[in-house]
């Protein structure tokens, strides 16, 4: 009588399905190493856009006025400043890099000329702050580094008139030109 091997169920069987699901885990992870080698050519970035300037007219001058460094303390938690209003009035303004990698705001101006042809000086107008006291609203404002405490329809500053204080921006006028500014911003007028 001859005796025959007994073969266990599965046992080279299993091996054989364990060494091919190996196999193909070491494909698999080769192709992942392997695919920016092959597809490196298409994940190039594409360069930068170059930056957008904008022209001003010939006859306006322009002035550099730094931006602040850091908010102003006086920002409360969920202040009414809104973030996507532009700081600067379209069309009034454009941006240059500085060296520092900071961006600093150019202001054009305008200049209104007088009996007599001349040209006014112009002053730097900053709205400070604004606030309410008693039920009426008040507007904290540098001109020229002199500060005026003012509320609507009051004239400070000789040439200036607060038209219109809100939550924390005044509009004001100069002559026949109005102009809006809103906490810690400035314009030479």
């Amino acid at each position: 009588m001859a005796i025959q091997p007994q073969v266990t169920a599965g046992g080279s069987r299993q091996r054989l399905l364990v060494l091919a699901l190996a196999g193909v885990l070491v494909v698999g992870l080769a192709l992942l190493a392997a695919r920016p080698l092959l597809l490196g050519a298409s994940l190039v970035e594409a360069p930068a856009a170059p930056p957008v300037t904008t022209a001003t007219a010939a006859t306006a001058t322009t002035t550099l006025i730094a931006p602040s460094t850091s908010p102003p303390s006086s920002w409360p938690p969920g202040s009414t400043k809104d973030p996507f209003r532009p700081l600067v009035v379209a069309g009034a303004a454009g941006a240059t890099p500085t060296t520092a990698g900071a961006t600093a705001t150019t202001v054009q101006s305008s200049q209104a000329t007088v009996p007599g042809g001349g040209a006014t000086a112009e002053r730097k107008v900053t709205l400070l702050d604004v606030f309410s006291r008693s039920g009426t609203r008040y507007a904290k404002v540098a001109v020229d580094g002199s500060s005026y405490t003012v509320k609507e329809g009051q004239s400070f500053a000789d040439d200036y008139r607060v038209l219109d204080i809100g939550g924390a921006c005044a509009t004001f006028e100069s002559g026949v030109t109005r102009f809006t500014l809103c906490e810690d911003e400035a314009i030479l007028k």
